[in-house]
């Protein structure tokens, strides 16, 4: 971010600067650590049983997919438009007019898994409450911060919670998740918020657990959060939310 005519770049324990510009706000900078505070930020991993969101998928029944209604079995290989094709060429023609389309998107999964490690985790403490606002930011830039006891009371006493990288299965650290307080269900003045940006169908997939927004995950926002997110949202661009301070 810059800060006047100085550019900075923020990390796990440095200052935001946003003091002074939101006078009264004390902000706190939990990520991303630097290489030389941790290196696990230079990989990501695709599997932690402990971290991830990986469970209690909704079934989702293969017969679902080969049954009802007379669907075809392979939609995208029929042509529904134009000169039909023989069979044997489908897969052919199918592949080849998506190829360039898959490498374009191979580089966008590349930048995505390592730019959401340099995302910026943001805790705003505003009088007594606590926003936290993590980005995009995964499992390796938040195991620096999770480890520090320094932050530990800090992340118990969140208010607000902004949920990760649009509620992908890996942005909510179990470890994190666990050290809300404020989690409960039974809906009461002093229950956690969460808020969440997201659209489903866009990346992953339920059968393969890593559909986003991850349905797991969902379900414990809904159940133990007072929770809002843009799917719920009808014609409206943005909504309100209130948090007494």
């Amino acid at each position: 971010m810059t800060m006047g005519k100085k550019r900075s770049y923020v990390h796990c324990g440095s200052k935001s600067g946003l003091e002074q510009v939101l006078p009264g706000v004390r902000v706190h900078v939990l990520g991303p650590p630097t290489v030389d505070q941790t290196d696990k930020i230079k990989k990501q991993r695709s599997s932690d049983p402990d971290e991830f969101w990986q469970f209690q998928a909704r079934s989702i029944g293969t017969d679902e997919a080969i049954s009802g209604g007379g669907a075809a079995l392979f939609p995208r290989h029929v042509e529904t438009r134009g000169a039909r094709f023989p069979i044997r060429a489908r897969w052919l023609r199918y592949h080849s007019r998506t190829m360039r389309g898959e490498q374009l998107l191979q580089i966008v999964r590349m930048l995505d898994q390592q730019m959401n490690n340099t995302s910026v985790i943001l805790v705003f403490q505003v009088r007594k409450k606590c926003l936290l606002f993590p980005g995009d930011a995964q499992i390796e830039n938040w195991e620096y911060a999770l480890g520090q006891d320094k932050y530990k009371a800090l992340l118990a006493g969140v208010d607000l919670y902004k949920v990760g990288h649009h509620g992908s299965r890996n942005a909510t650290p179990k470890t994190l998740w666990n050290r809300f307080k404020k989690r409960s269900k039974t809906k009461k003045p002093a229950r956690l918020k969460s808020l969440m940006s997201t659209m489903a169908d866009k990346h992953g997939h339920g059968d393969s657990k890593t559909e986003v927004p991850r349905s797991s995950l969902v379900n414990a926002l809904k159940g133990e959060t007072e929770f809002l997110t843009t799917q719920a949202f009808k014609e409206e661009l943005y909504k309100d939310t209130q948090l007494a301070f």
